[in-house]
């Protein structure tokens, strides 16, 4: 039986209870902490918060949103795939991607978004991904234009944090787009 959740060296799954426990400990490092909020720096949280925060997105399914786990081959939790927003009367979502800083440059990025992305599209029947990225994220805007985005838009001055204000920039790729350029799932 072939597992539609595995791509090459990833698998994505369900939060579990092991795994909130997990990320409440990694994020209570301030340092960590401050990449998982990585639009603006938030007050520190207690770990009682953080679970609750973490609990409540895990259960909010509103829609198409999910907040699942990347797990690699040896089943580590390396990171979340999350879609945070889902619109399905216009077919349109937005997503998130954490990958934990010692996991990074193992192509897992890459792997659990089309995952997810031939998901949203193929089968969920979404036509557009159009993530958004903030300007100073130098390396998220590099990854989107080597997966195939295309970028629609420019807000300047949108976001402010660290004492000044950076562009958000908005990325699209289209169904289309997506299937002529990476295959994930074919039926038998």
């Amino acid at each position: 039986m072939i597992n539609y959740w595995k791509r090459n060296n990833i698998t994505i799954r369900a939060f579990e209870e092991k795994d909130i426990e997990g990320f409440v400990k990694r994020n209570l490092k301030p340092d960590v902490m401050q990449q998982w909020y990585y639009d603006f720096i938030n007050f520190p949280k207690s770990e009682a918060e953080l679970k609750k925060y973490i609990e409540e997105m895990v259960l909010d399914t509103k829609e198409d949103r999910r907040l699942l786990v990347i797990e690699d081959v040896n089943g580590e939790h390396v990171g979340e795939f999350w879609v945070w927003y889902a619109d399905r009367r216009n077919r349109v979502f937005r997503y998130g991607i954490a990958i934990y800083k010692e996991f990074r440059g193992k192509g897992y990025a890459k792997d659990a978004l089309i995952v997810g992305m031939d998901y949203y599209f193929n089968e969920l029947n979404y036509v557009k991904c159009s993530p958004t990225v903030y300007g100073y994220n130098k390396n998220s805007q590099e990854f989107h234009e080597k997966m195939g985005f295309v970028l629609e838009g420019r807000l300047r001055d949108e976001i402010f944090t660290r004492g000044r204000q950076f562009d958000l920039f908005y990325y699209g790729m289209t169904r289309d787009e997506f299937n002529e350029k990476y295959t994930h799932f074919q039926m038998e």
